[in-house]
């Protein structure tokens, strides 16, 4: 005769089933990572970025040391590399990119970090490339000037030797959003405001606190250059978080608009809020001739 103890049995079960819980978490977990990176390298593909004239901050050619590597090197903006023109024979399977910090090896050397590329993952080499454009993003969690880096190569892990490399100027500047000062934004008219204006990237700028009543016929945002402040003057520019075709009611929001594709902030001289028949502006936004803004990168 066997006694059988429910309570036992009953948290038998519990734990089974907690068990079973746990094991499907996880299950979900490992496969949200997978996606993750996998994601992750396919949105840096060569194939799934688009970048328009504007390329950042120039840092300079690859001076080739063998296996033909050739290449130019730009700052896109804050922890974000571009390698334009890129080729390489291939021939050696242990090349990975490398970036040196200053303090640590002046020169390129097997001390420096290795860095992520379009279409490969960390623990894949360098492959055979022929005028290939490659992302290469920093693998920092918070913002490292690029200033702390002396060199930037293609590294042979195996002979530890760097096949082409490019020296980082000490005093080199890379791209970063420009906030404009309290005097940007101006307007005569007391139903629209704003606190604080961004230069996000070439062709996106961040409207803070933005205020409008709304009562303008078909008021908008327009960009241009010259001394003619009018809708037919300039182009029409994009507000992101709106699907209307013209300017509502807004109390204190926070607005990011967008240039058209044949336009950026590098050219135009100003941003205005009208309307196709006004003669003169609700507000204007007088950009300033700063140069050195992100490139404007869109990954799909």
């Amino acid at each position: 005769i066997y006694r059988v103890d429910n309570n036992s049995s009953e948290q038998t079960t519990k734990n089974l089933l907690k068990q079973n819980k746990l094991n499907h978490n996880r299950k979900m977990k490992m496969l949200l990572i997978i996606l993750m990176q996998v994601f992750a390298v396919k949105a840096q593909d060569a194939g799934d970025f688009e970048l328009g004239d504007y390329k950042g901050a120039l840092i300079g050619d690859l001076v080739t040391r063998s296996n033909d590597v050739t290449g130019t090197l730009y700052a896109l903006g804050p922890n974000l590399l571009y390698l334009e023109n890129f080729n390489f024979d291939g021939a050696n399977d242990f090349s990975f990119f490398y970036i040196g910090c200053r303090r640590a090896s002046p020169e390129p050397s097997k001390e420096g970090l290795r860095l992520l590329h379009s279409k490969q993952d960390d623990l894949t080499p360098v492959e055979t490339a022929v005028n290939q454009g490659l992302l290469i993003p920093f693998p920092f969690r918070k913002y490292v000037s690029l200033d702390h880096f002396a060199w930037f190569s293609l590294w042979d892990e195996q002979n530890e030797v760097s096949l082409a490399d490019i020296s980082i100027p000490e005093d080199f500047e890379e791209p970063r959003p420009y906030i404009l000062s309290a005097d940007a934004f101006t307007s005569e008219d007391a139903r629209v405001n704003a606190v604080r204006i961004i230069m996000r990237t070439a062709r996106n700028v961040t409207i803070q606190s933005f205020t409008f009543d709304g009562t303008g016929l078909d008021a908008n945002f327009y960009a241009g250059t010259g001394d003619s402040l009018t809708a037919t003057s300039g182009e029409l520019v994009t507000v992101e978080e709106e699907n209307d075709s013209t300017l509502g009611i807004y109390d204190r929001a926070t607005l990011t608009l967008r240039l058209p594709e044949d336009l950026t902030l590098l050219d135009a001289d100003w941003i205005i809020v009208t309307c196709p028949q006004c003669t003169t502006p609700f507000a204007q936004i007088e950009l300033p001739d700063y140069r050195n803004l992100p490139a404007d990168v869109q990954i799909f």
